[in-house]
């Protein structure tokens, strides 16, 4: 499967702090603020959100596979799947995000339209990603 969009920064943490914070579901309000609660689940997460958005309730999976932090995630209208593969660099960590569409979309157009508003949104939420980790000075 081909990516919808990529978008790349570079964090002032050590990788495991990264990968760390990620994997923690719990933390995605603190740097997406769409996100309104999370409801934690036997074997997965309930994300619902506060602000107008393509899914306004979504169900995530998160898996680690070598240096990629994988979610999975099935809202209402679009799933899709997050990926964020971390590469040390110096003191730092590259972080590239892919996001995958799954076909079973129920959205009104094609999914090209959406392209330019997803990748800025989830462009912000890595930027807050990155205060929010230099904030922190998270380190291993």
């Amino acid at each position: 499967m081909k990516p919808l969009f990529i978008n790349q920064i570079t964090i002032q943490a050590e990788v495991m702090a990264v990968t760390d914070y990620l994997m923690d579901v719990t933390n995605l309000p603190e740097w997406n603020p769409s996100i309104q609660a999370i409801k934690i689940n036997e074997d997965n997460y309930q994300i619902i959100r506060m602000e107008q958005a393509i899914n306004q309730t979504e169900t995530v999976t998160v898996s680690k596979e070598s240096q990629k932090i994988i979610f999975q995630i099935y809202g209402d209208i679009l799933s899709y799947i997050l990926t964020f593969e971390l590469e040390k660099n110096a003191e730092n960590t590259n972080v590239t995000e892919k996001l995958t569409i799954l076909e079973n979309h129920k959205l009104h157009l094609p999914i090209v339209f959406y392209k330019p508003i997803v990748k800025q949104a989830f462009a912000k939420n890595l930027t807050f990603l990155k205060q929010r980790l230099a904030n922190e000075n998270i380190t291993i």
